[in-house]
């Protein structure tokens, strides 16, 4: 009886918190009640923008359809694409289990409710035709290749290889792509000049033991091993705006 009671208060507590996020108030007010304000106002985003959302600051690449693309601004920690070295795409590593699981788990339960499940293409490397798997339902994701080079700029590198002795896009969008991590220490000094950090795209490498980066702002198509440690997180994701 007890399990039942607790089970039904949890039910009617989680409730109470999705009529809050959407700004749900007492359908019957008693006099001099005062309706409780949204804990999180609508999301107002245009392309360009940068934004707080859940404790972090965004990049607003694309609004589309009621929806905006949020793709953090730093780079927010280091993980390896997957745990271990092995042929892997996106949809099975490792990375896209943390990222829609405990990462996705630590936003509250109103900025979960805007986030929104998308279905993402995995193209197969545009160079290499490395297989990029089957399509995914994701709520949190990496950059494709693709993507990266529609939101930071195009030079047309990505669909007409330079050169076959040449495995990353190099071009004049190079700054765009550069990112930061939080933690100083992980960024790249070089002649005193703050490079950033490296980050992990979801498209494959060269082959499927690696994943496609952006290092100093070079897109490197052909990749790093799934299982290099210091890979960067930019994590990415669609949220609900008026």
């Amino acid at each position: 009886m007890k399990k039942l009671t607790s089970l039904i208060l949890s039910a009617v507590l989680l409730l109470a918190a999705l009529a809050a996020c959407a700004g749900g108030t007492d359908p019957t007010p008693t006099a001099g009640d005062t309706p409780s304000p949204d804990p999180l106002p609508p999301i107002t985003a245009a392309v360009g923008d940068i934004i707080e959302f859940g404790g972090y600051e965004w990049r607003v690449p694309d609004v589309s359809g009621g929806k905006a693309l949020l793709l953090s601004e730093y780079i927010l920690e280091c993980r390896p694409y997957n745990e271990e070295y092995a042929d892997v795409t996106w949809e099975v590593c490792t990375l896209r289990a943390y990222l829609n699981g405990e990462f996705y788990e630590s936003f509250g339960i109103c900025e979960r409710e805007r986030i929104v499940t998308v279905t993402n293409q995995n193209l197969d490397n545009q160079w290499s035709e490395a297989k990029g798997g089957n399509d995914t339902q994701d709520k949190i994701f990496l950059l494709s290749l693709s993507e990266v080079v529609k939101y930071f700029g195009d030079s047309g590198q990505l669909q007409n290889k330079p050169s076959s002795a040449i495995w990353f896009i190099n071009d004049d969008f190079n700054e765009k792509r550069i990112a930061f991590h939080l933690d100083a220490g992980q960024n790249y000094i070089y002649n005193g000049k703050n490079l950033g950090a490296w980050w992990w795209l979801r498209s494959p490498g060269l082959e499927s033991t690696g994943a496609a980066l952006v290092r100093e702002g070079i897109v490197f198509v052909d990749g790093y091993y799934v299982s290099q440690a210091d890979g960067g997180l930019r994590p990415a994701f669609w949220v609900t705006v008026p």
